[in-house]
């Protein structure tokens, strides 16, 4: 018995290492890659409290971001905590941004020249995935101008 019990932990932990959820609940911040993007994988294995989620931020542009804050729709008066405490999410980095209750979120965004940009009304009812490009950083601090 205490070796089916053993063969099964093994087997559970082969299961989440490999699958990338054997990651602590708080931020991750490191590199990305291509087998990370838009696939942020949900199974029975899942170690978050039911009904919580994860957005996945990679930066893909050339400016570095030094502010992450995401809060409900509702609230944009309170951004409350910044997510990236302290570090740089620079180009090919991700954070994720663990332990959100469905609904709708806004995302703010603070480049290292301290331009300000915004993701509205982000949808999170699954564990999701966001691209911070060159293209929209650049229309967003066009529309700032």
């Amino acid at each position: 018995m205490k070796k089916l019990a053993l063969t099964f932990v093994f087997t559970l932990l082969a299961v989440l290492v490999s699958t990338g959820n054997a990651q602590a609940e708080s931020s991750i911040f490191t590199s990305a890659s291509p087998f990370d993007l838009n696939n942020v994988e949900q199974n029975v294995f899942n170690t978050t409290p039911q009904n919580r989620y994860t957005l996945k931020i990679t930066n893909r542009a050339i400016w570095a971001i030094t502010e992450v804050y995401v809060e409900t729709s509702e609230n944009q008066k309170n951004w409350g905590k910044e997510w990236l405490d302290g570090r740089i999410l620079e180009k090919d980095t991700f954070i994720d941004l663990t332990g959100l209750k469905p609904g709708e979120y806004d995302v703010r965004f603070v480049d290292v020249d301290g331009y300000e940009c915004f993701l509205m009304n982000t949808p999170i009812t699954k564990n999701t995935s966001w691209e911070l490009t060159q293209k929209w950083l650049d229309n967003c601090q066009a529309k700032s101008n």
